[in-house]
């Protein structure tokens, strides 16, 4: 059978959602029960069918005749592509599948008019990691284990050059709101957890004034 990727369709949620969720638990199998469940809390079967109507939404599937084997979750945003869960069933993967998933979404992300992309990389996912820096994505924060539960790095991809309004805009964003705006989507937060972040997110903040030297507010 060929492998297909196509738009996920309503039909096909609760099937993708189920695989996001499996890929959930493999990721953060070391994780309490509870705190994987706010990672899954970000896309509830009925939000997800909503979102289908969105046109900033990028999500596909990868599909072998009926049988959905990989899917993406990911949007465009303000120019910049948002790659936030993709997954392939463990018996599918080393096929390519992947890599066409991820070749199909910069194609999508460049159609959006997007001049950038980002993904979060898990370390220890070291075959995901190397596929992202083969698409040209180079790390540019990391985050720490203690709020996310495990150590997380945040890769971005320029796809195009920054219009002139984008570049005004980004010399005066808040760099922790970028990211905490990415990361709500990956995983379900609250705004104490702004502050918390601003902590953890090594790369942002200059070497002196990392987290080991400055204490961590209370939540």
């Amino acid at each position: 059978m060929k492998y297909e990727i196509k738009k996920l369709e309503e039909r096909e949620v609760v099937k993708a959602v189920e695989l996001f969720n499996a890929i959930v638990d493999e990721l953060h199998a070391d994780s309490p029960v509870t705190e994987r469940s706010h990672y899954k809390e970000t896309y509830p079967v009925e939000e997800v069918k909503e979102r289908l109507s969105n046109k900033d939404n990028v999500y596909l599937v990868g599909k072998l005749g009926k049988e959905i084997v990989s899917f993406m979750f990911a949007w465009a945003s303000d120019g910049v592509g948002n790659i936030y869960w993709l997954g392939v069933k463990p018996k599918y993967r080393k096929k390519g599948y992947a890599r066409k998933l991820m070749d199909e979404t910069i194609k999508q992300f460049t159609k959006k008019s997007c001049h950038e992309a980002r993904v979060f990389s898990y370390p220890k996912e070291k075959g995901a990691h190397k596929l992202f820096k083969s698409f040209g994505f180079e790390e540019k924060s990391f985050i720490d284990k203690q709020f996310f539960g495990i150590s997380i790095i945040l890769m971005e991809r320029k796809l195009a050059p920054v219009p002139i309004k984008k570049i005004a805009k980004k010399m005066y964003s808040d760099p922790y709101q970028e990211v905490f705006s990415f990361m709500k989507e990956v995983r379900k937060i609250d705004c104490s957890d702004y502050y918390k972040l601003m902590f953890s997110v090594e790369g942002l903040i200059p070497k002196e004034d990392r987290k080991e030297n400055l204490p961590i507010p209370e939540r």
